[in-house]
């Protein structure tokens, strides 16, 4: 019994010792994943002129008008659209789409403004 025992015993030992014949993984080449941005833009970024970018974001984003005195808001995203509203200095918009003009929704209404006089805020509505 003593030997049977002791048989046991080494035949365990001897498999808690041996290596695993499961082969490591191996690097392999896959399809590149599609990216997925979710962080806030940056608006001094350089895409093509009149490039608007949607913001795949749960929550709303809103921003303030910095200008001076007063932004227009147009109907398309370029300096010869025709002005919808002007948009005054601390003026708080939703965030619609962003690019070097951001598309925005205000109570005057849904359109484009340039970039360089918003900043991104957190929503007060």
């Amino acid at each position: 019994m003593k030997a049977a025992i002791l048989i046991l015993i080494l035949i365990l030992a001897s498999l808690a010792c041996m290596t695993s014949t499961i082969p490591a993984p191996t690097a392999t080449k896959s399809a590149p994943a599609t990216p997925t941005q979710t962080a806030i833009p940056d608006p001094k970024a350089e895409p093509a002129a009149g490039a608007v970018f949607d913001i795949p974001t749960p929550d709303p984003l809103c921003a303030t008008v910095t200008a001076i005195q007063s932004l227009h808001l147009r109907d398309q995203p370029n300096e010869q659209a025709r002005i919808l509203a002007y948009l005054h200095n601390g003026k708080q918009v939703r965030v619609i789409a962003y690019g070097p003009w951001w598309k925005i929704s205000t109570a005057k209404g849904t359109g484009y403004a340039n970039a360089k006089y918003l900043r991104l805020t957190e929503c007060m509505e």
